[in-house]
């Protein structure tokens, strides 16, 4: 054995990448821990990307102009991949702003990906303001932030829509999860 680390040959009905797009605040991170949490509970290998833990943890690499935000879904998308070819149900929480960035992930995680658009209007993620990002874009700190200074434009090809707004953790759960069974993903 030449000791590479050979990628599995086929890849199963099973594997899948579920991304979860919205507003910052909207719930994305929440509803992927809980998914993650489900399906350890059931055997499955699980791993959440969370697109600011990403940039966070990447240090100044990435920013929020147009451009940055593109290569971010770029990194995004090849651990994705990787994940994925390797049979481990991976959840995306990414904010995804831009239809293009969108049909990009589409496009090159194929059939394996599932788009769940977390739908909350802005005024309640921005009352929300879990990671202080509405406060910093208000005083002028934070730049391009998607639904204040910079465009979020609605997806248009969800398998699933989410309103976090007006439904508790626990129904947001229950909704992925039927489409999960009734996809055969578990």
């Amino acid at each position: 054995m030449s000791g590479e680390c050979k990628m599995a040959e086929q890849i199963t009905n099973k594997d899948f990448i579920m991304g979860f797009v919205g507003l910052s605040g909207s719930g994305k991170s929440t509803l992927a821990e809980g998914i993650c949490d489900f399906l350890r509970k059931r055997g499955r290998s699980c791993f959440h990307i969370d697109g600011d833990r990403l940039r966070h943890d990447l240090g100044d690499m990435f920013g929020y102009t147009y451009d940055e935000r593109m290569k971010n879904n770029r990194v995004v998308r090849v651990l994705g991949k990787y994940l994925c070819d390797s049979h481990i149900a991976t959840m995306v929480s990414i904010i995804a702003p831009y239809e293009e960035m969108r049909q990009k992930m589409r496009e090159f995680w194929g059939k394996r990906y599932i788009e769940v658009f977390v739908d909350c209007p802005l005024e309640i993620c921005a009352a929300r303001d879990v990671k202080g990002h509405y406060a910093r874009a208000k005083s002028g700190v934070l730049h391009n932030l998607n639904g204040v200074n910079d465009i979020f434009e609605r997806p248009e090809n969800s398998e699933l829509i989410l309103h976090t707004d007006e439904e508790t953790k626990a129904e947001s759960l229950g909704k992925i999860i039927d489409y999960l069974e009734a996809h055969q993903y578990v």
